[in-house]
């Protein structure tokens, strides 16, 4: 390892040139593999040293009152670097997935989907909700 002891490192970033996968293997073998690693390269440099490093981070945003909203800002969603990248992805995306079905069983009268995204039984408790007058249409 390359940090020294007692240092907490959360990220990484790496401009000049886009990093290719060998730099991105050597620091998260040599670095540490629980940190976020950003390749913030292409021109945009500036641009990207603010956005390009953001890990996926869930945001609700709840409206209390007219003109008055709610923001509650929730743990990043990380990768699991033990883990192959498409599985990475599975993973993250359920992760997402879980949250954002959390948010419409609360309040199934605030979201449309018009799509069969969320699991029948999710999909069933929100209409049994609805039908018994638990939550408006």
């Amino acid at each position: 390892m390359v940090k020294p002891a007692g240092l907490v490192m959360n990220g990484v970033g790496s401009t000049g040139a886009p990093l290719p996968p060998e730099g991105f293997r050597w620091v998260y073998e040599s670095v540490g593999g629980d940190l976020l690693l950003s390749s913030i390269s292409g021109g945009t440099d500036v641009c990207t040293a603010f956005v390009g490093g953001c890990p996926l981070l869930p945001v609700r945003v709840e409206r209390q009152r007219p003109a008055q909203l709610r923001v509650t800002l929730h743990r990043p969603v990380l990768p699991d670097h033990g883990l192959a990248p498409e599985a990475q992805a599975r993973q993250m995306m359920a992760q997402v997935n879980a949250l954002f079905e959390s948010w419409i069983v609360e309040r199934p009268h605030e979201w449309q989907c018009f799509q069969n995204r969320w699991p029948r039984a999710t999909r069933r408790r929100v209409l049994q909700m609805r039908a018994s007058g638990a939550v408006a249409p």
